[in-house]
């Protein structure tokens, strides 16, 4: 479970330009959740999905998962926490254009500090599961844009989190590959049980997930599930 208590983050805090990105948010997200939380820009959406990371540290309040308090962790708990327990997907792809897609999808397992067997077969699973089993040794630059997610997916699955966190995953998609990224979402959230956030500004986005949270000036200001 994902818990926020009084969750918030000030850029430049006593400053001019001082910015109040986040602002007392409390919010629980549970173990299998698929959530959508949608803003405009500058609503303090990617803020959130950045300290439920740990990838950024509150102003004040805490992030709890799974009970545990992660802006208490020490850099290396927090390191271990992120190569672990939590997958990122982000709008970019963020894959290494000249290496193989095998070689992208299992590069989270080569950072790893534990001993991992079979990485290439863990990775071949998953890159066959995201519908690329013809393009695993292809090299990331031959790849479509769709395809590309597709296998920045793979990569945040491969170290099995518990949750995956996506920043705008089909902003650089057209219609047709962004429907197709949320339906593999879908099943991912459904097969697997992984709780899953996206972070959108797009309805036709948000109506993939079960439930979504509206962000304003860094302020929930609502929160209802999605029938379908």
């Amino acid at each position: 479970m994902i818990q926020t208590k009084n969750l918030s983050k000030i850029y430049n805090e006593g400053k001019s330009n001082e910015c109040r990105a986040l602002d007392s948010v409390n919010l629980e997200i549970k173990d299998g959740e698929f959530v959508a939380i949608m803003g405009k820009s500058g609503s303090g959406k990617s803020t959130l999905m950045h300290l439920i990371a740990g990838v950024d540290y509150p102003t004040s309040g805490q992030v709890e998962i799974d009970g545990k308090e992660i802006n208490k962790l020490s850099e290396k708990q927090l390191s271990q926490f992120r190569n672990k327990e939590v997958g990122i997907i982000m709008q970019q792809f963020f894959l290494i254009e000249e290496c193989s897609v095998i070689e992208n999808v299992r590069m989270p397992l080569d950072f790893s500090k534990e001993k991992i067997k079979d990485k290439d077969e863990r990775a071949v699973k998953l890159i066959c599961q995201m519908g690329l089993k013809d393009y695993v040794k292809k090299k990331v630059r031959e790849l479509s844009g769709g395809e590309k997610q597709r296998v920045a997916i793979a990569r945040a699955l491969v170290n099995d989190p518990e949750i995956l966190l996506a920043d705008e995953p089909t902003g650089s998609l057209d219609s047709e590959n962004s429907d197709n990224i949320m339906q593999l979402m879908q099943r991912i959230n459904q097969k697997f049980n992984k709780t899953i956030i996206v972070i959108t500004h797009e309805k036709d986005i948000a109506k993939y997930c079960d439930r979504l949270i509206v962000l304003s000036d860094g302020k929930i200001v609502s929160d209802e599930a999605i029938s379908h």
